[in-house]
């Protein structure tokens, strides 16, 4: 159309200034008095119903099945994604669901889980402003969802706080078990706020911004099948996430863990979309606003953010009018097209923004370098004015639905106002203002305050540093990036930790370690652990092998040489892990080798076995706290280097448990004590015939996990005691509560490799005590659900060859007494087992129960060949069961393909008999019925079938007494093939 427009209506419509509102005149005929100062355009969406229908799809399918949904809401900038998602909000509120939402911000992605602390904060709020009755009702599945760990939520999340109380602090684990702790725990949250009769929409806007530590929870959170009722939404900028973005990888995380995603992609609007977008805000009919909707559709691509922009700018230059003497909305297509083609959405909010007074842009020029909203009393600080003032200088901006105000508090309408005010400095001036903010954050500060605040004050310092010239603030500066490094670590943040270490570190004088040395010593250790936590392993060895050849205290090189264990174990250089632990003590004058000889075992365990003669170990308790920082240090690295000296030498592990013990009895108990006593009861009886002392030393570590408070091992102390420890002095059964505390313990905690060590030992205590098999392949399946989620290899290995043996027992298998069936193959799972010696544990475990299996299933030298395949693996499992399990069927096959008339050897048979018999002497109620068993079948080798049967006999009864049904049908079964044998029938 190429001359003017205009559109006349009878009866008049005007535009109320006041309410915004499309409304007839009151007598009929035009209002030449009233002439809109603005343009109100509708919140409603135009062309997005089937998009909204999708979304509802999936909140009511999510509440109706009970499940997990992830959906993905993508478009450019300015598509509608937010507002089509705020549709849903109406939807889930009506049905009584609940609603988070949380919106991540450029400038904020280095705060550790910003988002979701805001998100679920507003809800709480929510939840706790419905008075003192809501949170009554709220409490009790809040507070048993988190249990003790609640303050590790209310400090993200203080709102938590008002209904849940006051938490206790949560006890400190290192840095992988925090993480995991903490990733427990706020799945747990999400599990109690969900319900099928509350379902919960967590809505988390612009993805493309998201931070990596909150991407790593909310995987572990869609990926968690126990969390019901749960939809997530999230929107993000189509046009600036590619297939490298971490976006991607959650989606694939997800669909793996088979939670359901869906992604919808929003098309630009139409023109009758527009038309009717023209209609509602010019209160007439859409045929009458074709031409206008077709120049802004051709303008604006069919963006509706822009589209609005458009009529808003429209009006504001007069280039659509409303004209108060003929009541009608005058527009002309050719100064339209010629005063706008060549504005895009950039240039356009641009020049809205230059048409505010002064003070107004300002302000709005700082805003955007806040972040997402902004206090006014911020603001006020930044400008150095009052509150009032604020208020009154934003109003027009409000007014012209740039920013919306909540209370004290103002946010752009759009990301693209802000990123429009973000341009208005000036590339040139970005650093400058950033440090200004940082400057006037910092100084106008408590230490509490700045504490609190600390990320926001360090990311707006980082983002001007370069213009800072005085040597002392760059100091400052770092050791402010310290601090949010330290914060962002006890958050379980680490990429944020790591981000923070790298800024400090480059802030740092080149004469740093002459003159700050103990500065330079965290930022270099931190540094190391920061690259350790994020699997970083090459760059962390190469960081803390330059960090050794430093001049350190001993603090300092006992921390170095802790972390170095660590990493080496984790690495599987378990010989290295070990030359480091024992580099460390030779400086503090202890000489060990990496594997000493019997005698140096003797003369470390020579006190040890004084204080057992002369009964003292119950002194123990009573003992005072370890202060000497020395003898504290030793032990720290003497419990660090416990893991891979399991699996190097069994007499170094002799000599750091007496070791510890001997500091401890001189110096005062620990934590590490309290470790060190339950691991010293577990080698006691094997290695120097100890039993009860072991018992006692066990007991002792376990003591001082739940009475004294010592307890940062508690899950490894409950393990070690209830299983190492306990079968060798009292029945068996009463160590399984204490195994499934341990799991509980240690799942808590997010100590999961102690979770999977207590999830395989339960299952082998069932199997030992012949536990009805359903049940027992029940449990195992839980467990091994539990540990394949944790990625615990090892441990899957494990539990997985238990189930089979379970599914064979059960007769499940192709053929008895094979593992084999449709998903195993014997053969090439024992390839893949030889192909990976560091699952030779899980491999001995193997061969183990392929034993038991074959001698079960009458195939004896099949036993016998399964057999000799794990004895040169039977370092890896001493103190397990699996070693008792060995003897007695490796026994039993021998025995059994022996007879009274051949002279068989039975050298290798007495020797495992001679071991049954030791443990039988201890706990006659554990091991007797397996040691009477196998002396049974020596007897009958020997050709004394009469004392044959009475041993038979004794073994059924004992089995029977004792409840070990496993072992007295195979004691029935030995004896009536002797009877057989003999015609005793």
């Amino acid at each position: 159309m190429a001359g003017p427009q205009t559109i006349t209506r009878a009866p008049t419509v005007v535009i109320n200034p006041a309410s915004g509102r499309a409304q007839p005149a009151d007598d009929g005929e035009p209002d030449r008095r009233t002439k809109p100062d603005a343009i109100n355009i509708p919140d409603r969406l135009y062309g997005r119903r089937a998009t909204v229908s999708q979304l509802v799809s999936a909140y009511e399918e999510v509440a109706d099945r009970g499940a997990t949904e992830l959906v993905l809401v993508s478009g450019t900038s300015g598509a509608g994604k937010s507002a089509v998602v705020a549709e849903l909000l109406r939807q889930v509120t009506a049905s009584g669901g609940l609603f988070a939402a949380g919106k991540c911000d450029q400038l904020s992605m280095d705060i550790p889980y910003a988002t979701l602390a805001a998100a679920l904060g507003r809800l709480l709020s929510e939840i706790s402003a419905q008075g003192e009755a809501a949170v009554a009702r709220w409490q009790p599945g809040l507070a048993s969802a988190v249990g003790q760990n609640g303050q590790i939520l209310t400090a993200l999340i203080p709102e938590l706080e008002l209904i849940i109380g006051v938490q206790p602090p949560a006890i400190p684990l290192p840095a992988t078990e925090a993480r995991h702790r903490f990733h427990l725990v706020f799945r747990r949250l999400l599990r109690a706020l969900a319900e099928a009769s509350r379902p919960l929409v967590l809505f988390i806007d612009d993805l493309q911004w998201i931070d990596a530590a909150t991407i790593d929870l909310v995987g572990g959170v869609l990926a968690d099948a126990e969390i019901r009722c749960f939809l997530m939404v999230g929107s993000y900028r189509s046009n600036e996430v590619d297939d490298s973005h971490p976006l991607m990888a959650l989606i694939q995380r997800t669909m793996a863990a088979g939670t359901r995603v869906r992604e919808i992609v929003l098309a630009p609007l139409r023109v009758d979309d527009l038309e009717a977008l023209l209609a509602a805000t010019l209160g007439v009919d859409g045929a009458d606003v074709h031409s206008l909707a077709e120049v802004i559709h051709e303008l604006g691509a069919g963006n509706p953010f822009l589209s609005r922009q458009l009529i808003a700018a429209l009006a504001e230059s007069g280039h659509l009018r409303f004209d108060r003497d003929s009541s009608t909305w005058i527009w002309n297509t050719h100064a339209i097209r010629a005063g706008l083609a060549a504005k895009d959405i950039s240039s356009l909010m641009t020049d809205r923004l230059a048409g505010l007074p002064t003070v107004a842009r300002q302000l709005m020029e700082t805003m955007s370098c806040l972040g997402n909203q902004s206090h006014a009393a911020t603001l006020a600080t930044l400008h150095a004015m009052p509150e009032a003032d604020v208020h009154a200088a934003l109003s027009d901006a409000v007014r012209k639905g740039l920013l919306r105000r909540d209370q004290d508090r103002y946010a752009s309408t759009h990301d693209r106002i802000k990123e429009a005010a973000y341009r208005l400095i000036g590339d040139a001036g970005h650093q400058a203002a950033h440090l200004r903010i940082g400057r006037a954050l910092r100084d106008s500060s408590d230490e509490s305050r700045l504490a609190e605040s600390i990320f926001e004050v360090v990311n707006q310092l980082n983002r001007g540093v370069k213009l800072v010239t005085d040597p002392d603030e760059r100091l400052e500066i770092a050791r402010l990036n310290l601090a949010a490094a330290k914060a962002a670590k006890s958050s379980t943040a680490y990429t944020s930790f790591r981000s923070y270490i790298a800024a400090g570190t480059a802030l740092l004088p080149p004469d740093g370690w002459q003159n700050h040395p103990r500065l330079m010593f965290e930022f270099a250790f931190n540094f190391c652990e920061s690259e350790f936590l994020l699997g970083h392993m090459h760059d962390a060895e190469q960081r803390l092998t330059a960090l050794a050849t430093r001049d350190l205290s001993l603090a300092e090189r006992s921390s170095v040489t802790w972390l170095q264990i660590t990493l080496l174990t984790a690495a599987g250089q378990l010989d290295r892990a070990v030359g480091e632990c024992l580099s460390f003590l030779d400086k503090v004058g202890i000489s060990w080798e990496p594997h000493p000889d019997q005698a140096a075992i003797l003369a470390e365990f020579a006190p040890i076995r004084q204080e057992i003669e002369d009964g003292s170990i119950d002194d123990r308790f009573a003992l005072p706290a370890i202060t000497d920082p020395m003898q504290r240090i030793i032990l720290d690295v003497l419990t660090a280097v416990l893991p891979p000296a399991f699996f190097t030498d069994n007499n170094l592990v002799c000599l750091v448990l007496c070791r510890m013990a001997r500091i401890s009895r001189a110096f005062g108990n620990s934590d590490a004590s309290s470790l060190g006593y339950a691991y010293l009861g577990m080698v006691l009886g094997p290695r120097f015939g100890a039993w009860a002392a072991g018992f006692r030393f066990g007991q002792l570590g376990f003591r001082l996990c739940d009475e004294a408070g010592m307890d940062l091992f508690k899950p490894r102390v409950e393990m070690a005691f209830a299983y190492h420890v306990m079968p060798y002095t009292l029945p068996i059964a009463q160590g399984d509560r204490l195994l499934r505390a341990a799991f509980d313990t240690a799942n808590d905690r997010g100590d999961l490799t102690y979770a999977g060590f207590s999830s395989c030992t339960l299952i082998s205590s069932l199997l030992f005590r012949g536990q009805p098999l359903a049940t027992t392949q029940s449990e195992a399946e839980a467990k091994l659900k539990f540990v394949t989620a944790a990625k615990f290899g090892l441990i899957v290995e494990i539990v997985s060859t238990q189930i089979r043996l379970i599914a064979a027992l059960r007769g499940k298998t192709s053929q008895f007494p094979a593992l084999d069936d449709n998903n195993f193959d014997e053969a090439d799972y024992e390839a893949y087992l030889a192909a990976n010696p560091e699952l030779s544990i899980a491999a001995c475990w193997y061969w183990i129960r392929k034993l038991e299996l074959r001698m079960t299933g009458g195939d004896f030298a099949g036993g016998i060949a399964a057999a000799a395949k794990a004895a040169p693996l039977l370092w890896t499992s001493g103190g397990h069961l699996e070693i008792v399990e060995y003897h007695f069927y490796a026994g039993m096959a021998q025995a059994a393909l022996c007879s009274d008339a051949d002279g068989a050897d039975t050298t290798e048979i007495r020797g495992h008999a001679d071991q049954l018999a030791q443990l039988a002497a201890q706990c006659p109620e554990n091991f007797a019925p397996r040691s009477v068993l196998l002396k049974a079948e020596l007897a009958r080798i020997e050709g004394n079938s009469f004392t044959a049967l009475r041993l038979y006999q004794e073994a059924i009864d004992l089995a029977g007494q004792h409840g070990f049904l496993q072992t007295g049908a195979l004691a029935h079964e030995t004896a009536a093939r002797l009877c057989l044998a003999n015609g005793l029938t």
